[in-house]
């Protein structure tokens, strides 16, 4: 059989699937078969899934990024301007339990650095600057932070204002380490740094959704958003780790932990 025959059998084994499944199954078998052939994997994990909907969420330029993972094992993508216009968009079609967010929960009152950004520093060896660590409220209106700062406020008066769901904070950095066994040296933008993280996520049996350029967010946000997930299904399952194992707990009343 040539390469143009087998071509045309797998178009119409295609076709016949999306009559027969839909084609959004079919998309989704497509896509973890291409994902085992990049990955170089003999078969990918099973894949991920939840009893109740979750969403891992990363700011991008278009705001935020959110993927969820439905009832259904599918992992769609989301994308609104603001937090709370996220969540809400999310929950029109799923009633989301957890929601993981690359951003700082619980201020700190003066400089001094929280436990959670120490204790994710100590366990990122040759990645510790990835750990931004969180300040105070003044700073963060400050201008010397420019993007940084109006995002962790939002999340902020979000999270204070009661959000009706859980929501914890997460580094996509560990979670990538805990993934890959150690921590991911390549940087995220790099092609390099861009497939082992894919790779981590493959062994999860996480293959994320289809990028494109001009979406909104970059490859990078969509990945993190998707190790951001992997964390909040550990947390609904009770298998998520608080660093520290106590939440710290500042004047906000919020409790300072990153989970992973």
């Amino acid at each position: 059989m040539s390469v143009d025959d087998w071509g045309r059998d797998l178009r119409d084994l295609i076709t016949r699937g999306r009559d027969a499944y839909g084609a959004g199954e079919v998309l989704g078998v497509l896509q973890r078969e291409v994902a085992s052939l990049t990955l170089g994997l003999d078969g990918l994990p099973p894949v991920l899934q939840a009893d109740r909907p979750v969403l891992g969420v990363d700011a991008c330029v278009a705001g935020w990024v959110g993927v969820l993972l439905g009832h259904d094992a599918r992992l769609t993508v989301h994308v609104a301007s603001t937090i709370s216009a996220l969540v809400a968009q999310v929950r029109e079609g799923a009633d989301v339990a957890v929601v993981a967010i690359d951003i700082p929960i619980g201020l700190p009152d003066d400089g001094v650095l929280r436990q959670a950004d120490l204790l994710a520093r100590q366990a990122l060896p040759g990645k510790e600057s990835a750990v931004r660590g969180a300040t105070t409220r003044v700073a963060y209106r400050n201008d010397e932070f420019d993007v940084l700062g109006p995002k962790v406020l939002e999340v902020d008066a979000w999270v204070r204002d009661d959000p009706g769901t859980r929501v914890i904070e997460v580094e996509p950095e560990l979670c990538f380490a805990r993934l890959a066994g150690d921590p991911v040296l390549a940087a995220k933008r790099t092609d390099e740094g861009v497939q082992a993280r894919r790779e981590a996520l493959g062994r999860a049996g996480i293959v994320p959704p289809p990028w494109y350029s001009g979406s909104g967010f970059a490859e990078h946000d969509l990945l993190d958003a998707c190790a951001a997930l992997w964390t909040a299904v550990r947390h609904l399952n009770g298998q998520s780790e608080s660093l520290p194992p106590e939440p710290e707990v500042f004047s906000d009343g919020l409790p300072a932990a990153i989970r992973v």
